[in-house]
């Protein structure tokens, strides 16, 4: 049996690939711009696709299903305001407004983290 998923990550991640993680075991892995036609055994498993400790949220597959992992909107948006914010702290010189700069990129690198937050995995009609 076998489920194809498509990566459609833009340029998000694209120098590294996504592992695909079925029922808790890593099976494959899934380049930049890339479908492949993922093996199961079973009638139905649970899917989830890790870049670097970053995961989708997790979806349930079965036999002859199409997915599709996407970036969300957040990532795009939370990825270039931490270079932006990056840029704008070499060049204030006030310590308040540095500190809250400063907070502000660190819970933008954080929020990375948090699951289905900059990538998705969703099912294709």
């Amino acid at each position: 049996m076998s489920v194809k998923v498509e990566r459609d990550t833009g340029w998000l991640g694209m120098g590294s690939r996504f592992t695909l993680v079925v029922d808790g075991e890593k099976t494959a892995k899934i380049k930049y711009n890339e479908t492949i036609d993922l093996m199961i055994d079973e009638p139905v498993v649970t899917l989830i696709a890790t870049q670097f400790g970053v995961k989708t949220n997790q979806v349930t597959v079965k036999d002859n299903d199409y997915v599709k992992i996407t970036a969300t909107s957040w990532s795009t948006v939370s990825f270039a305001g931490l270079i932006i914010l990056l840029f704008v702290i070499n060049l204030i010189n006030n310590p308040l407004i540095l500190f809250g700069l400063f907070i502000l990129s660190i819970a933008l690198f954080i929020s990375i983290f948090i699951p289905e937050k900059h990538y998705r995995i969703e099912h294709v009609e």
